[in-house]
């Protein structure tokens, strides 16, 4: 990222286990020279389900 503030971006992240289950998320950021704010608005808590 260039030094001009604020800049945008996206954090994603995923989990997979080989033959059971896949998942992945990702959010929307801006970051600022103070920290980062999620554009992403949905609750943040893990959430087990069972096939």
């Amino acid at each position: 990222m260039s030094n001009n503030w604020p800049n945008k971006g996206n954090v994603d992240g995923g989990i997979f286990i080989d033959g059971e289950t896949a998942g992945r998320i990702g959010d929307s950021i801006v970051v600022t020279q103070n920290g980062c704010e999620y554009l992403t608005q949905y609750p943040r808590r893990l959430l087990v389900t069972k096939s």
